[in-house]
């Protein structure tokens, strides 16, 4: 992606620039989708399943977590565009304030709410960086990470993913079903969106080469 980054800056290409931005934030965000709606919506269950039952209290904060994680991915690749025009300088000073934040909110927050508070701490101070870093990389290339193909994207996932997911666990009660259903759900949505982005032909020579 960097390397791409930086001849496209160096040819002064920032319509092709913000395309790429804007796919790679759809690519991701499929991917990434069906693990953010388990973990949100069955987080016990996840955790029951990869590390025993008497972990299952640490539900919320894996919650909480996921939704932090999941808008770095939407927010894209905004530190790599950074980085391959050379404003690295920028990057240091947005993961300063980053890390302030954090620790403040770790002090106010983890002496009440323990664990759960430090999660919500890190998930402000991610949402928070890249709302820093976003906006510059905006500034130096015109990059956005929300576009109507992204809105699109993401009420489409909605649509056919988050909601049927929530319906199966919290109305029916169906947890097991409602994972399966996620996967199967999002596996042609995944197909759909290599096929758009990837040149099939020529990863298929690459592999069988």
């Amino acid at each position: 992606f960097m390397p791409m980054i930086s001849e496209l800056d160096d040819s002064d290409d920032a319509e092709e620039i913000r395309d790429l931005f804007a796919n790679t934030i759809e690519m991701t965000t499929v991917f990434i989708f069906p693990a953010f709606v388990g973990m949100v919506l069955v987080p016990e269950f996840l955790i029951g399943v990869s590390f025993g039952e008497k972990y299952t209290e640490g539900g919320l904060t894996l919650a909480v977590l996921a939704a932090g994680f999941f808008v770095q991915t939407l927010a894209g690749p905004n530190q790599s565009v950074l980085q391959a025009v050379g404003d690295t300088r920028q990057i240091m000073y947005d993961n300063a304030a980053t890390a302030g934040l954090n620790v403040v909110l770790n002090l106010m927050l983890i002496p009440e709410y323990t664990f759960v508070g430090a999660a919500v701490a890190t998930s402000i101070s991610y949402v928070f960086r890249n709302v820093l870093l976003s906006y510059h990389a905006h500034r130096a290339v015109g990059v956005h990470p929300v576009t109507p193909d992204v809105l699109k994207l993401l009420g489409s996932l909605a649509a056919l993913v988050l909601l049927p997911s929530y319906l199966f666990t919290v109305q029916f009660g169906q947890t097991r079903l409602a994972v399966a259903l996620i996967f199967l759900i999002t596996g042609p949505i995944h197909a759909a969106i290599t096929f758009r982005y990837v040149d099939v032909r020529e990863l298929i020579a690459e592999l069988s080469g």
